[in-house]
């Protein structure tokens, strides 16, 4: 039941009550107690930044609709006003008010107009039974600002809005991971991120999301993804400095990769044609290996591996899988495991 409201009167004379929901935040101090318990800042500091409430008004409209008052929002891009649907109107608060005086942001003359914009929608529905001039505002407050994380020198904001009876307090989304959060802290390289990504590097002790960091299949440790690569035969991330050459391609691959003192790739050598498709674009490129009676072929993520063979010699070549360059070559007899490595494909006797 609405209290006894207090009246003014309008350019318009007419004699209009105005009312506030019963249980809507007064204050910004209200609203930021509110908002502000459900968020956490490892070392650091969460406030409203920049808040404010203004105070719209939702008018009754001086018609009855399907046999009820109609409420119409009037800001300040609409001018016939926004419908309150039954969802907004429990939202807004409009089953439980109480009195109070016009807000003094708004002279007689601002509340005439508000009351003709509230004529002339009543008038646009263009159906409802007329019930005379509107005589009720309610004054409800929407929430504007921004929710600040501070910790240390490093600041982030999360704008939020909405009506201030029930806005929400917004999820911080990681900018590292993307999840969202109500927790958060800070890495080592200056960034605020969610308080659940933060782990440490076991190498440098740097924190860091966890998003951003790998196991290394060598040392089992958790480590920034920046000082490990892609071991290009096994696919498992690896410390850089725990990558070994190849004794045979001299290509960077985890130890574990090696048997018998060649890596995967090495081992997976395979006799080719010399009209296979995947040997094509190499002899396009080296037309002089057509010379050789025999052609092995084998790939890893990042080169092609080509062992060119005649009867007494052979030759190796490493090279790169998308340019074809020629990273390693080596010269080697049949019958010998071992392989000298050339100083350029273009020395006398290579090809």
């Amino acid at each position: 039941m609405d209290a006894q409201p207090s009246q003014t009167t309008a350019d318009t004379a007419s004699a209009v009550t105005h009312w506030v929901p019963e249980d809507q935040p007064l204050r910004v101090s209200d609203l930021a107690q509110r908002l502000l318990r459900e968020y956490r800042a490892e070392g650091g500091t969460v406030h409203l930044a920049g808040c404010t409430l203004d105070e719209l008004p939702v008018i009754r409209l001086p018609v009855v609709f399907g046999g009820r008052d109609v409420y119409r929002i009037f800001g300040s891009s609409d001018e016939l006003g926004r419908e309150v649907d039954d969802p907004l109107f429990y939202q807004l608060g409009l089953s439980r008010l109480v009195a109070a005086d016009r807000p003094n942001t708004v002279s007689p003359r601002e509340e005439g107009r508000l009351l003709a914009r509230a004529a002339a929608a009543a008038a646009d529905m263009g159906q409802g039974q007329p019930v005379g001039q509107a005589d009720k505002i309610v004054w409800c407050k929407y929430a504007r600002g921004k929710i600040q994380f501070t910790i240390g020198e490093l600041v982030s904001q999360i704008p939020f809005g909405g009506w201030a009876r029930t806005v929400a307090p917004p999820a911080y989304r990681c900018p590292a991971s993307g999840q969202e959060t109500f927790a958060v802290a800070a890495t080592s390289d200056g960034r605020i991120v969610a308080a659940e990504q933060i782990g440490q590097c076991q190498q440098t002790g740097r924190r860091l999301p966890r998003c951003e960091m790998v196991r290394c299949a060598v040392t089992d440790q958790w480590v920034s993804r920046e000082l490990t690569e892609r071991c290009p035969v096994s696919g498992q991330m690896v410390l850089k400095q725990r990558l070994v050459p190849c004794p045979l391609c001299r290509e960077p691959v985890s130890p574990q990769a090696l048997d018998h003192g060649r890596c995967r790739g090495c081992r997976s050598l395979s006799a080719v044609c010399y009209d296979d498709q995947r040997i094509q674009p190499i002899l396009a490129k080296y037309p002089l290996l057509s010379r050789w009676q025999w052609l092995r072929l084998a790939e890893t993520e990042t080169a092609f591996l080509v062992v060119a063979a005649g009867f007494f010699q052979r030759r190796l070549l490493v090279l790169d899988k998308q340019s074809l360059n020629i990273r390693y070559a080596a010269r080697g007899n049949r019958g010998l495991s071992s392989w000298s490595a050339a100083a350029s494909t273009d020395e006398p006797g290579f090809w």
